[in-house]
C-alpha cells in the first residue's frame, strides 16, 4: 500500500514540499517496483512495506543541502532500483541524470520506469563503473555522483571521482556512524549528519573533487 500521506509529510520535514504530480509519480514508482520485485528482487521483502520511509525519502535526504541549477549533470552509480537518482529527479526535474547499473534486469526495470514516469533527460547505461573509465565521454562529465550502499568509501571514492568535474561532489550515503578517517584518500572531505534523524539515521558522506 503507498502511503501519500507519509511521503507528504515526510517530504516537508526534509523541507522538500511536494505537488501533486510528484506524488503521482511517487505512486506510479511504487506499483511499478512492487510489481517487479517479485520477479526481480530489487529490494528486499522486509522493505516493500516501507518503500516510502526507507527508500523514498531516504534518496531525497541530500536534496536540501546541495545547490540544484538547471541542466545539473548527476551520475547515479549502482543504481539498482533507482535510488537515489529517480527520487532527486522527481523532486528536482532540471537535473539531467544519468543511471549506472550493471544487472541487465534491473536496467530494464530502469528503462521500464523512466518511460512510464515520461522522465526527460534521463540515460540509463548498463555497465560496470570500471568499463566507463576507458570511455572519455563519462570523464570529467558530472557535477554530482551519487552512491546509495555501493562500495566502503576507501573504494568509492577513486571509482567516482573521474566522473566528476573539478570542484563537482561525491554524495556517499553512509551509517550514522562513518566516518571521515575510513575514507583513506588525500581529498576535501565534508561530512553532513542530518539535523533530523528522519527517516532514519543517516551521514551524508560529501567529497569535492579537487583542483589538479
Amino acid at each position: 500500500m503507498f502511503h501519500v500521506k507519509q511521503l507528504k509529510q515526510g517530504a516537508l520535514r526534509l523541507g522538500l514540499p511536494l505537488t501533486e504530480n510528484q506524488l503521482e509519480a511517487f505512486a506510479t514508482y511504487h506499483q511499478l517496483l512492487l510489481d517487479w520485485n517479485h520477479r526481480i528482487n530489487l529490494i528486499s521483502r522486509a522493505d516493500e512495506t516501507r518503500i516510502v520511509t526507507h527508500h523514498f525519502l531516504d534518496s531525497l535526504a541530500p536534496v536540501p543541502h546541495l545547490d540544484w541549477p538547471e541542466g545539473i549533470q548527476l551520475l547515479d552509480l549502482g543504481s539498482g532500483a533507482g535510488f537515489p537518482g529517480v527520487p532527486i529527479k522527481i523532486v528536482r526535474p532540471q537535473v539531467s541524470l544519468t543511471l549506472l547499473e550493471s544487472r541487465k534486469k534491473r536496467a530494464l526495470f530502469l528503462k521500464k520506469l523512466v518511460s512510464l514516469l515520461a522522465l526527460q533527460s534521463v540515460r540509463v547505461i548498463c555497465d560496470r563503473a570500471e568499463a566507463l573509465h576507458r570511455q572519455q565521454q563519462y570523464l570529467n562529465r558530472y557535477d554530482v555522483v551519487t552512491a546509495r550502499s555501493v562500495a566502503p568509501l576507501s573504494h568509492l571514492a577513486p571509482l567516482a571521482l573521474p566522473f566528476l568535474r573539478t570542484g563537482g561532489k561525491l554524495i556517499a550515503y553512509k551509517g550514522p556512524d562513518e566516518t571521515c578517517a575510513r575514507l583513506n584518500v588525500d581529498l576535501p572531505v565534508y561530512v553532513t549528519h542530518l539535523p533530523l534523524r528522519f527517516p532514519k539515521p543517516r551521514t551524508l558522506v560529501l567529497v569535492e573533487k579537487p583542483l589538479n
